[in-house]
């Protein structure tokens, strides 16, 4: 469809991906929100598409049975995210937690969604820091221990970005080929597995609210 080969590369964990994005490593690179916004800064990476349709937000879980039914519940406790900089996960968790419900928690760091909520469901944490997508994809035996206790605010989804070395010519041709994928029922089922519902062009001005939030301050370099 483009001419071009990829070579598909799967880190092991998120701060792995993170040390070698900020590197540059990649042509290419999905990645959540705030890593576009320090990948762009660092490396110039511009964002070409997204889900159109889907925005991004986190999610605060807890046990049922827990007898934790809010935030302020919270104050003290432990809690488990994927990785720091995890934007719907942990970022924006942590940055509400004190600046919106002025409480401290105390951070456990897992490495991936599924052992945050599986922290929770085994008593190994209070509670656990995820988005929707990662908890509406849990297999039943684990989702149905678990409650939803908090949704945080909303930001345009994780981007497609390209590196700046890349020829323009090149990242045009990318991004009409996978807006084409949109266009066919087979294309829907391959991007519904990264997962991306509606994909559309995507720019970096829709991720400049991002840059004033502050998020710095929970940014924890790999």
């Amino acid at each position: 469809m483009t001419g071009f080969r990829f070579q598909l590369v799967m880190e092991p964990t998120i701060p792995a991906f993170e040390k070698a994005l900020n590197a540059g490593a990649y042509d290419f690179a999905y990645m959540n929100p705030y890593h576009y916004v320090v990948a762009h800064r660092r490396q110039g990476y511009q964002a070409i598409v997204r889900d159109v349709e889907n925005d991004l937000y986190g999610v605060v879980v807890v046990a049922k049975g827990s007898g934790l039914t809010n935030v302020a519940m919270l104050d003290g406790r432990k809690v488990a995210f994927p990785a720091p900089n995890a934007m719907g996960a942990s970022l924006i968790p942590r940055a509400e937690f004190i600046r919106k419900f002025h409480i401290k928690i105390s951070e456990v760091y897992v490495k991936s969604h599924d052992s945050a909520y599986l922290n929770v469901l085994l008593g190994q944490t209070d509670a656990a820091g995820g988005i929707r997508v990662t908890f509406d994809q849990l297999k039943p035996e684990i989702r149905d221990g678990l409650t939803i206790i908090h949704e945080t605010e909303r930001f345009p989804p994780h981007p497609l970005a390209a590196h700046s070395r890349v020829p323009a010519a090149a990242v045009v041709r990318i991004q009409q080929a996978l807006l084409e994928l949109g266009r066919d029922r087979q294309g829907l089922r391959l991007l519904a597995e990264v997962p991306i519902k509606s994909v559309g062009p995507a720019s970096d001005q829709e991720y400049e609210t991002l840059r004033h939030l502050g998020l710095e301050a929970f940014y924890v370099d790999q």
